[in-house]
């Protein structure tokens, strides 16, 4: 199965990138120093990925949240910079009548237990910029998280 989202691979920094605290390996991405196809097994690893997200939407609808836009374009800072978002999320029980960016994120076991212990932004710190560029491009002020183990499915 190959997904659309592989093959829209840019030569665009991506928002989830401008997390990198080394600002030489952005000027190397900013100037395509190195682009090269992505191997089978790490294009098996995103299409499962992208799988995981239509289970994470099912799971929220069933719990009443609505999912839209999703995988809308967000281009930034004069096309340098880009991204897509997973969705945008309504009827949230803490906050229905506010809409939240939605990201979806499948993960290992490891980190799963990580990002769940130690929250997004201590653990996850590219998830979490991505959010927050996400958010004042979209001009949303939430956002809803969700992940799930590949590992056990837990979510």
């Amino acid at each position: 199965m190959t997904n659309i989202k592989n093959e829209r691979r840019s030569r665009r920094i991506g928002m989830a990138s401008m997390a990198n605290p080394c600002l030489r390996a952005m000027w190397f991405k900013f100037r395509w120093a190195r682009i090269t196809d992505l191997p089978v097994r790490v294009k098996r690893i995103f299409d499962l990925g992208h799988a995981c997200e239509e289970i994470l939407i099912a799971s929220l609808r069933s719990a009443g949240v609505e999912i839209t836009r999703e995988q809308e374009e967000v281009p930034g800072w004069g096309g340098h910079i880009w991204g897509f978002i997973d969705g945008v999320a309504s009827g949230v029980p803490e906050a229905p009548d506010t809409d939240h960016l939605w990201e979806g994120k499948s993960m290992n076991d490891r980190i799963f237990k990580t990002v769940k212990k130690n929250g997004v932004k201590k653990a996850k710190i590219d998830h979490y910029v991505q959010m927050q560029m996400y958010m004042g491009k979209k001009d949303l002020t939430r956002a809803l998280y969700t992940a799930i183990n590949k590992n056990d499915s837990e979510i």
